[in-house]
């Protein structure tokens, strides 16, 4: 097969993978990434910020966004694996790392905030994509509360707050999957307060675990 071929056959699959997105997902267009700083022999630890383009799918058909990363890097490894656009993953090679697979994501899980934000204007909720992420968080929810519940009988000073997130996760996760209101009251109202950092609290907790687990319910990162 010549080379014509060949590159013919590499742009056919590369634009298969992203027309082939389902709605609600979004894309890395993989070698978009432009580095928005350039002091490469800077010594680690070091930021290193970026812009990579995503083709997203939502009410109004594709979209292209631009979307800025920043991130903290620590040794060369991670200059590889952890400066690259959201599903976009790298594998090792004879010469360093290269470019392996990209992968589709969820809108509404994304870590980059415009994608986030994007998602909430413009994505209707998936509803059999939602069942499913909710009969996970169900399971998750029950593991976390019976190890918190446990948590709040030891003779800690932070044992009441592990108790009141354990009664709160416990109650959320009796509702779901097929109700799902006090998990979305709960959301509301723990964004609407402050909630200090240190010591933790019964909201610190609940919110942290939420936070992890349920992040496609949450506007903001």
């Amino acid at each position: 097969m010549n080379k014509v071929k060949i590159f013919i056959l590499l742009a056919i699959s590369a634009t298969t993978s992203i027309y082939a997105q389902t709605y609600g997902h979004c894309e890395a267009e993989p070698f978009s990434k432009r580095y928005l700083t350039s002091n490469f022999e800077a010594a680690y630890p070091k930021t290193v910020k970026f812009t990579c383009k995503y083709i997203c799918i939502g009410n109004n058909g594709e979209e292209q966004i631009t979307e800025k990363s920043e991130v903290l890097i620590n040794s060369p490894l991670e200059d590889a694996i952890k400066v690259v656009c959201q599903g976009v993953n790298v594998k090792k090679s004879r010469w360093g790392y290269e470019l392996d697979s990209v992968t589709t994501f969820y809108a509404y899980e994304s870590y980059l905030e415009e994608i986030k934000a994007w998602a909430f204007d413009n994505v209707d909720r998936v509803p059999e994509l939602e069942h499913k992420k909710l009969i996970k968080l169900k399971t998750l929810l029950k593991e976390i509360a019976s190890s918190y519940a446990i948590a709040g009988t030891t003779p800690s000073q932070h044992s009441m707050a592990f108790l009141k997130a354990s009664q709160v996760l416990s109650q959320i996760e009796q509702d779901l999957p097929d109700n799902t209101q006090f998990l979305m009251s709960t959301l509301e109202r723990l964004q609407q307060i402050n909630i200090e950092p240190g010591s933790p609290s019964g909201d610190s907790l609940t919110m942290a675990v939420l936070k992890s687990l349920a992040n496609w319910l949450i506007p903001t990162n």
